[in-house]
């Protein structure tokens, strides 16, 4: 008789193990159903090429939305991020033109190494996320609020680029070595492999070691793993 009720709760641990399993792994499930379909309808969904292409598209995806989940993770939002990223390729893409270009914005300056304008872009990009969090930590303006109104200023200033600046005309005549630095790969066997899933790897090894190896960020993921929920943000959980 204790040898049946032992059995029954053994079955019902692992019954709960594994309803639990599914249930926090369930949009990864419906995925991988999706691209299954996707694929027995049209086979050349696998080819290696096509693969390469899906990489390099949703690398630059998985580099935004890498920045945004820590923001999300601590308890917060950020609307701006889309005007941010219109921001940093307006600017980079302003001072990296070729210089025979006939339309080229700046029309007087030398031609700049590749990294200062990019350094020059991430730079002004952490100093207004930066001022952002300053009204949101200091001010105690809510994440949602504030986002919002960064994101129409960083609006209000491309306009007035837009207007004033550059006379409302396309940018183009982009330098070739910005272009092959963004564009650019180089070929596995017969598979040609972009920059760009390169780029989004380190990226992802810089954001799990900030997430895994930082104290705050490493104690609000733990937190998250324990299904705490929404106080992640404020609880003080030691590591183990």
């Amino acid at each position: 008789m204790k040898s049946t009720s032992t059995t029954a709760v053994s079955w019902k641990k692992q019954s709960g193990s594994v309803s639990k399993f599914l249930l926090s792994n369930a949009i990864y499930f419906v995925l991988a159903a999706i691209f299954l379909v996707m694929v027995m309808i049209n086979p050349g969904l696998l080819t290696l090429d096509n693969i390469s292409f899906i990489l390099s598209q949703a690398s630059t995806r998985v580099i935004f939305a890498l920045g945004i989940a820590g923001i999300i993770i601590l308890g917060h939002t950020d609307l701006s991020l889309g005007r941010m990223i219109g921001l940093s390729g307006i600017l980079v893409s302003s001072l990296l033109q070729n210089l025979d270009y006939p339309r080229r914005i700046f029309s007087s300056m030398p031609r700049l190494p590749l990294w200062l304008p990019i350094l020059g872009a991430m730079l002004l990009s952490a100093l207004i996320m930066i001022l952002l969090g300053l009204v949101i930590a200091k001010i105690k303006v809510p994440s949602f609020i504030a986002s919002l109104a960064f994101q129409l200023i960083v609006m209000g200033i491309l306009s007035l680029y837009f207007d004033y600046v550059n006379d409302s005309s396309p940018i183009g005549g982009l330098d070739d070595g910005f272009k092959a630095f963004v564009q650019g790969g180089f070929m596995i066997g017969s598979v040609r492999l972009p920059f760009l899933v390169i780029y989004a790897a380190i990226v992802t090894a810089i954001i799990w070691f900030i997430w895994n190896k930082t104290n705050g960020i490493a104690n609000t993921t733990l937190c998250l793993r324990r299904n705490i929920g929404a106080n992640c943000s404020t609880e003080k959980i030691e590591k183990r």
